[in-house]
Formats: structure tokens, C-alpha cells, sequence
């Protein structure tokens, strides 16, 4: 039985005074009530902050499991833990809510600040929106909820008897693409991801193995094609092979990691340099508002950016010889001295080949083997942050002095 006491109705895209009564009891209209967990509301937004903070108290709950800082999880675990829990319960629904502009940034911003977090890059300067997610092959929440909103859409047109599937044919009948209406945000999500439009699918619906199969190729042929055209514009992603990059599958500096917290935090420092957020000389002096010398402060003879710094400074010498040496030694034993010889010849490869080896250019001078990543990156990993450390022990006797 209904209990008129606690059931609602909720006035959607209506501002009449309607009146239900359940036998002699009124029936409350409050501006919004809860139905299956779902808080619904006359507009049929999302409450973001709840979903916020859903997410938020999700997140750190898992931090018994290893989500957190540099001695827990490799950061591609972590995103893991957070894509099995903390996003299903933080997006609980939301494939049939209806996101503004304004609240799918703000939800993104905030999923953004977690992958962010959980890859140990700066809030300033903050990594391009493209890095935080390709490293990691995360999804946007954009993406989720589209998925979301396809699997729905899919399991009402394989069910023609159903009352949702008559509905589905009612509205995609008589509705333009100006209506409100839930059908009309399938259509433009189809036509979105270049899918079949919502009438050739109520005709042909596809088996749920086949449609999930294309919802995953369509949400990661689109999704990759927009961090493509956003890094050409970027050019703090200049040394990130965006090609390699794929939706589910993360880049090979995290993928690389053992189960090592040591080798978490080397790999921080390697993903801040690749995402252009490692703050050089020249970077104080191209964002800083005041005066500031883009000379290297080590050897004072030419500006710091990423080819001095990793490749050029005098005053690492020393520490950079060392892992040439291991990285020059473990090279000739999988791929020829002429083409190990070209490589640190040409400077420019040699820096891109420390930064990220699956780059085109690297392929045009030396072969390397199928299994590249599991000898190459821990030796380019070790030369990033010998560098790193080396650098800042010799800024902070720089500072002492100075007193």
C-alpha cells in the first residue's frame, strides 16, 4: 500500500498550484524528495554539492586501502579504486538528471582536483586539463554520464513490450530537438559520439555485449580526438606523445611503476617535468610578475629550462654522466651502436627520449624492443630524479650562503 504520509509529488517545468489528495490526506509538493535515492527536484538538476560531497567522504574512506600520498598506492591503482567505488556512488543517477554548463564544470573541476591529486601535480601551475586525464587514461565525468545515459537507452529498446520503450517511440515522434525532454539529450548524445541516430536503434536494438563494445569504442575514439586537438594548442604538452595515449589504459610512466613507494615518488618528479609543472628558471621568469633572471642559478651561464636542466647544466654533470652511463650500457644490449650513438648525439631526441620514448620522433633513430618500458623508464625515472635532488641540494646550499 501507498502511505500518502510518505510519498511526494514534485511539480516538474510548472509553476500551477496542483492539488493531490490521497484519500482524505493532502499529498506534500516539497521542492524536492528522494525517490529510489535519486533527489529530485521541479528542474530535474543534480544537487551538486551533495554529489560533492558523496564523492569527497567516498574518496576517504578508501585512504585504509593505500589512497593517499606518495608512501600509499602507484596513482594508476589509486584512479582505480576511485573508477569501482567513488564515482558509481558519487554519480548514483545521473544519467537521468539533466547537467547545466555551470554544474558539469563544477563537478568536474572537482574530479579533476582528485585525479590531480592522487598524480602528485601542482595546483600552480596547474597541469593542462589533457595531462591530468591522458596520464592516467582517465574518463571526464562528461564521458561517464554519457555512458551512462547510452546503457540506459540501450536496455529500453531491447525491451519493446515495456511501457519505457512505448514512451521512448511517443517522444522521439513528437519532440523537437528544443524540448526537455530525456529523449531529446539521448539524440544529441548519439549524434555526439557519430552513433546511430535514436530511431535506426529502436528498429535494430543491439545485443547488451555489442552496444556496450561500441558505446567504449565511440566514447574513447571521441574523447581521445579532443585531448589530440587540445595538445596541439598546448605547449606545455610538447613532450607528451599524445598518441599513446588511450581511454582505460594508463601512460607508461605510471603503468611502469613497481609496488615500490620509492619509485612513486621518483615518477612524481618524471610526470611534473612531461606535464611542463616542474618549476624551472625560465618558468619563474615567464609567470612571475616580478623581475625575475631565467638564468640557472647552478651555473649561471645560460638559461634554465628543460634542455639545460636535464641535459646541459655543468653543474650536474657529475650526477647526470652516471645515468648516461646506465642508460648508454642497457640500450646496447638491446638495439645497435649506431643508432645508440645517434641518440645521444642529437640532444633534442635524447630529451625526449628521457621524457617520454614512446614519441614518433625517437622511433625515426633508434628500434627499440616490443618490451621497452620495463628497462627504459626506470633508467629515465632514476635520471630525472638524481637530477632533481642534486638541483634542489644545491639550491639549499645556495640559500645558506646567501644568509
Amino acid at each position: 500500500m501507498i502511505n500518502p504520509s510518505k510519498s511526494a509529488t514534485i511539480k516538474y517545468h510548472t509553476n500551477d498550484e496542483i492539488k493531490y489528495v490521497m484519500g482524505d490526506q493532502p499529498i506534500p509538493t516539497p521542492p524536492e524528495a528522494t525517490h529510489l535515492g535519486i533527489v529530485r527536484n521541479k528542474k530535474n538538476e543534480p544537487n551538486i554539492d551533495e554529489m560533492i560531497k558523496m564523492g569527497r567522504r567516498v574518496t576517504y574512506s578508501l585512504m585504509g586501502a593505500g589512497l593517499h600520498g606518495k608512501d600509499g598506492l602507484a596513482p594508476h591503482l589509486a584512479y582505480h579504486l576511485i573508477c569501482t567505488y567513488a564515482i558509481p556512488r558519487m554519480m548514483y543517477g545521473a544519467e537521468i538528471m539533466k547537467f547545466n554548463v555551470k554544474n558539469l564544470a563544477r563537478i568536474e573541476c572537482f574530479h579533476r582536483k582528485q585525479l590531480r591529486q592522487i598524480q602528485f601535480l601542482p595546483e600552480k601551475p596547474p597541469p593542462a586539463n589533457t595531462a591530468v586525464y591522458a596520464l592516467l587514461g582517465a574518463k571526464p565525468i562528461e564521458a561517464h554520464i554519457d555512458s551512462a545515459i547510452l546503457t540506459l537507452f540501450g536496455s529500453i529498446v531491447r525491451q519493446p513490450n515495456s511501457i519505457e520503450h512505448q514512451i521512448a517511440r511517443r517522444q522521439l515522434a513528437i519532440k523537437n530537438s528544443n524540448s526537455k525532454s530525456w529523449f531529446m539529450i539521448v539524440k544529441s548524445v548519439l549524434a555526439k559520439y557519430n552513433m546511430a541516430t535514436p530511431y535506426y536503434l529502436m528498429e535494430n536494438p543491439p545485443s547488451k555485449a555489442v552496444w556496450k563494445a561500441e558505446i567504449a569504442r565511440a566514447v574513447s575514439s571521441y574523447w581521445q580526438n579532443q585531448w589530440k586537438i587540445d595538445h596541439v594548442s598546448k605547449s606545455s604538452l610538447r613532450f607528451l606523445n599524445i598518441d599513446a595515449c588511450r581511454l582505460g589504459l594508463p601512460h607508461h610512466v605510471w603503468s611502469s611503476l613497481p609496488s615500490d613507494v620509492r619509485e612513486v615518488e621518483k615518477a612524481a618528479v618524471k610526470a611534473r617535468l612531461l606535464t611542463g609543472t616542474y618549476i624551472l628558471q625560465a618558468n619563474r621568469a615567464k609567470f612571475n610578475q616580478h623581475n625575475c633572471d631565467a638564468t640557472c642559478l647552478l651555473c649561471e651561464i645560460a638559461e634554465e629550462d628543460m634542455m639545460h636542466f636535464l641535459i646541459k647544466c655543468p653543474a650536474l654533470t657529475e650526477q647526470r654522466c652516471y645515468h648516461e652511463s646506465i642508460l648508454k650500457r642497457t640500450l646496447l644490449e638491446h638495439c645497435k651502436v649506431q643508432e645508440v650513438d645517434d641518440l645521444f648525439t642529437k640532444e633534442d631526441v635524447l630529451l625526449q627520449f628521457i621524457l617520454d620514448s614512446s614519441h614518433e620522433s625517437i622511433q625515426s633513430v633508434i628500434t627499440l624492443p616490443v618490451d621497452w618500458p620495463s628497462f627504459t623508464e626506470s633508467i629515465t625515472r632514476q635520471w630525472c630524479y638524481g637530477l632533481h635532488s642534486r638541483r634542489s641540494s644545491l639550491l639549499k646550499q645556495l640559500s645558506y650562503a646567501d644568509i
